[in-house]
């Protein structure tokens, strides 16, 4: 689904992280009908900015869920994006490879997110078009460290961690490699995940 912005109006991206916002914000920086805003981690979080940012006018005229997605399937690789119903919202993170297996064992998704349903959910009954575009941040037999996970839990949007992290280091140094491939995997997924932003964006010219 590409519009033409020219003729669309504003369109609405929420992301639950500043590392999904962040590069996002420096790709679409010359799309001024674009908004990108964060959600927050999780259904609850995302219920609140959506309902607050929909009740506001002017009522955008597309909104993205967009930002990073973890793997059901061998066949996707980091920076892989999956859109729309092959994104299936989890209640909680599945973290590790056996909680990835049990998931995908009974369900057709191809990836995993916290937020999608909830915003999809709420503009269906403000009546405003939503995609969702994920770009796959962990394989499925990749295990998230249970440090990021506390963080999830703890950070709002928008704060700033690293002092968290330097305790973290203390205490266990050896999630320092852990914490590399995850900062690695996650630029490759902001990369693809801007340039797919940015098609749906952008109509093609010869259509």
């Amino acid at each position: 689904m590409a519009i033409q912005l020219a003729r669309a109006g504003t369109v609405v991206v929420f992301c639950a992280l500043e590392q999904e916002a962040g590069p996002l914000r420096a790709w679409l920086a010359g799309y001024p009908q674009v908004e990108i805003r964060l959600c927050g981690v999780g259904a609850q979080a995302a219920a609140q900015a959506v309902a607050r940012r929909l009740q506001q006018a002017p009522r955008p005229a597309l909104v993205i869920s967009a930002g990073f997605c973890g793997a059901l399937r061998p066949q996707l690789r980091i920076g892989d994006i999956v859109h729309d119903a092959a994104v299936e919202s989890v209640p909680f993170v599945l973290a590790t490879p056996a909680q990835k297996r049990q998931w995908a064992s009974h369900s057709a998704a191809w990836a995993v997110d916290l937020e999608s349903a909830t915003i999809c959910r709420l503009c269906q009954q403000y009546q405003v078009p939503c995609r969702v575009i994920r770009a796959v941040s962990d394989r499925w037999n990749e295990t998230i460290p249970a440090e990021v996970l506390e963080e999830l839990a703890e950070t709002q949007p928008g704060q700033s961690v690293a002092v968290q992290w330097i305790y973290r280091l203390v205490q266990r140094p050896t999630l320092l490699s852990d914490l590399f491939r995850l900062w690695r995997n996650s630029r490759r997924a902001a990369r693809s995940l801007a340039r797919a932003v940015e098609r749906c964006l952008v109509a093609d010219k010869s259509a």
